[in-house]
C-alpha cells in the first residue's frame, strides 16, 4: 500500500493498537516520518504520522512489543524508556500517554559468566504471547527475573494487577553456550493447545 512511516533506521517489532488505527514501531531509529523518536513510536496506521501524545524515547534499541489491553509490553536494551528507569530491559507502557503504567516490576538482571565468554548485557529479546491470552513467554540474556532464578526465558502470568513470573522453568536453559554468543534462546512458540512449548 502507500502508507510509508518513513523510519530512518531499524524496526524490530510492531503492534497494534486494539482496533489497528494505530501502530506501535520498536528498534533503533531517530525519526519517523520527519518526526523526532528515539527508537519507540505510535503511528497512525492511515497516514505514517507520528501520535506525539505517546512519549517516544528509549535509551536502548527496542526489540519486542506486545499489546495486551491497554499495555504495551516492552522488551528491550534500554535503560530508561519515556523517563522512568523503574523497570529496565522490560516496562509496560499505557497505550494512550507511552508512560511506565506499573503493570511489570520484574527487576531483570544478570548475564552469563563463564572463561572466554564475550560481552554479553543484559537485556531482553522477544516475547510470545499465548492462544489462551493470559500467559507472555520472554527470550533473553539475563539469569533473575522478579526475584527467581530464570535463564533466558520466562513465563509471566497476566491475570491481576501486576504481571508475575510463573513457577515455569527449565533445566535446559540453565547452560553455557558458544563464547560467541553466550545465550541462545532467541524465540520461542506455544502449540495450539498451549501445553507445549517450541
Amino acid at each position: 500500500s502507500s502508507w510509508n512511516p518513513n523510519v530512518n533506521g531499524i524496526v524490530n517489532s510492531i503492534s497494534f493498537s486494539p482496533d489497528c488505527s494505530e501502530a506501535y514501531l520498536g528498534g533503533k531509529f531517530t525519526s519517523v516520518n520527519g518526526t523526532a523518536a528515539t527508537n519507540i513510536a505510535e503511528v497512525s496506521t492511515s497516514t505514517g504520522a507520528v501520535n506525539t501524545a505517546f512519549a517516544h524515547n528509549a535509551a536502548g534499541q527496542v526489540e519486542s512489543l506486545l499489546t495486551y489491553g491497554t499495555h504495551i509490553l516492552t522488551g528491550g536494551y534500554f535503560t530508561s524508556i519515556n523517563g522512568s528507569s523503574a523497570n529496565p530491559y522490560f516496562t509496560s507502557l499505557n497505550a494512550v500517554t507511552g508512560k511506565d503504567d506499573g503493570f511489570l516490576h520484574l527487576s531483570i538482571s544478570g548475564n552469563y559468566q563463564f572463561p572466554g565468554v564475550s560481552t554479553n548485557p543484559t537485556r531482553v529479546y522477544n516475547q510470545q504471547l499465548s492462544h489462551g491470552g493470559t500467559l507472555d513467554l520472554v527470550e533473553g540474556d539475563f539469569t533473575s527475573v522478579g526475584g527467581l532464578p530464570r535463564q533466558q526465558i520466562f513465563m509471566l502470568s497476566l491475570t491481576g494487577s501486576t504481571a508475575t513470573v510463573t513457577p515455569w522453568t527449565s533445566a535446559e536453559f540453565s547452560q553455557d553456550c558458544a563464547t560467541v554468543e553466550p545465550f541462545y534462546v532467541k524465540a520461542a512458540s506455544w502449540s495450539p493447545s498451549d501445553s507445549e512449548i517450541y
